[in-house]
């Protein structure tokens, strides 16, 4: 079914803006990230470190 428009209705266009981000909160995300991703990978590499030590006692021999 068609809708009737009047013949004062016009489209509409919306536009939004884009907020811009300092450059000085730029360098402090890119930091925190970076910082974020370092703690990630060391605590990665300790857990793989508790994985070769607990090896033997996660996995029994009778599980060969």
């Amino acid at each position: 079914m068609r809708q009737k428009t009047s013949p004062t209705t016009s489209p509409r266009i919306a536009t939004a803006t884009r907020t811009s981000v300092e450059p000085v909160q730029l360098q402090q995300l890119i930091k925190n990230a970076e910082t974020a991703a370092a703690q990630y990978d060391r605590d990665e590499a300790r857990v793989e470190g508790w994985a070769r030590d607990s090896f033997p006692a996660s996995d029994p021999p009778q599980n060969y």
